[in-house]
């Protein structure tokens, strides 16, 4: 498991161990102080005084685990604590350490389950269309699928990629590309060849706010992705697979609550119009009765009006409905409505 962030080095001790079910973690940790926030601002761990300590957990696999940056991303549980770290330094913390250190290798666990995305269209039987792309029988590196489908008559379902971290939406690209919102990572960009397999992969965006909006421009030139608090703008290049500079194209979205995804849409008949929805603080959040709270809402926003420094979500674009718990889905029907 990462114990730390951004640059930290771990030195583990005496009493720390793992088993199938159980692991007991006893370690000094420097440079554990660091973390970057919802709004991709860095802070810092206040070392004198009285400081909040934070723990959580998550039945999820850590990405990387020999890497402190690794993505950690469902929390089951979580809380907090208060200590006063100057009642607990020490004279002899070096010599303390030094008597401690563990200089046996610690046994793994067996390894979590990896997350897969499956491709599933119907087949040339199901429908008077023939099928956009070719649908594999397998996919090299694939692996197959931890669960198998259950489909209905003339549908066929292939695992085209698997080992991704809390994949969440998928957007197609003017080239045929697949970009993939990887929850706490960013987005990767994944080549599909002419069988209907990924031929290679790359990350696109490593940007681990981004947790499940995305959205790209009718022209194809322009990709959007959203984190908890804003939504954000990039010049795209589908054949090269490369971005532009970010730009901050919304800000002031809800921080906190239960429903944290902030799902994104454009209509192609308005390529200008940003649609994006807002869920609820909670299962039951009365103050969205009124619309001004900025919550359970969909919002649209004028990218052709675009003010300096973007939109505040709650007070900047206009309603197109609102009393909607968490809406992690948005399309437009044949009126493009």
């Amino acid at each position: 498991m990462p114990l730390g962030y951004d640059g930290a080095e771990h030195t583990y001790l005496k009493g720390t161990k793992t088993n199938n079910t159980h692991w007991t973690v006893n370690a000094l940790c420097k440079g554990c102080t660091g973390w970057q926030n919802s709004e991709d601002t860095r802070y810092a761990l206040n070392g004198t005084g009285t400081t909040q300590f934070a723990w959580a957990y998550g039945t999820s696999a850590v990405e990387n685990p020999a890497r402190n940056d690794s993505a950690f991303n469902v929390h089951e549980a979580y809380g907090k604590w208060i200590h006063n770290l100057d009642a607990a330094r020490m004279d002899n913390f070096e010599s303390l350490v030094k008597t401690n250190l563990l200089t046996a290798p610690i046994a793994s666990p067996s390894a979590a389950p990896t997350t897969v995305v499956t491709s599933v269209v119907p087949s040339p039987s199901a429908t008077s269309k023939p099928a956009p792309v070719a649908i594999p029988a397998s996919c090299s590196g694939a692996g197959s699928p931890t669960f198998q489908g259950n489909l209905a008559s003339g549908w066929k379902a292939t695992k085209i990629a698997g080992g991704l971290t809390s994949p969440r939406s998928i957007q197609f690209d003017s080239a045929g590309n697949m970009l993939v919102v990887q929850s706490g990572k960013g987005i990767s960009y994944h080549k599909m060849s002419a069988d209907g397999c990924v031929s290679s992969t790359k990350m696109l965006v490593s940007q681990n706010n981004l947790n499940h909006g995305i959205a790209m421009s009718p022209d194809g030139k322009t990709l959007y992705a959203s984190s908890m608090t804003q939504a954000y703008s990039w010049p795209y290049d589908a054949a090269a697979g490369t971005l532009g500079t970010r730009t901050t194209i919304i800000t002031g979205m809800y921080n906190g609550g239960s429903h944290l995804t902030r799902t994104l849409a454009i209509a192609p008949q308005n390529p200008n119009l940003l649609v994006v929805s807002h869920g609820s603080n909670a299962n039951i959040d009365t103050a969205t009765s009124d619309p001004k709270t900025g919550r359970a809402i969909i919002k649209v926003f004028d990218l052709s009006k675009l003010p300096s420094g973007g939109y505040n979500y709650v007070s900047g674009g206009y309603n197109a409905g609102y009393g909607q718990r968490n809406e992690v889905g948005i399309c437009f029907d044949k009126n493009n409505m």
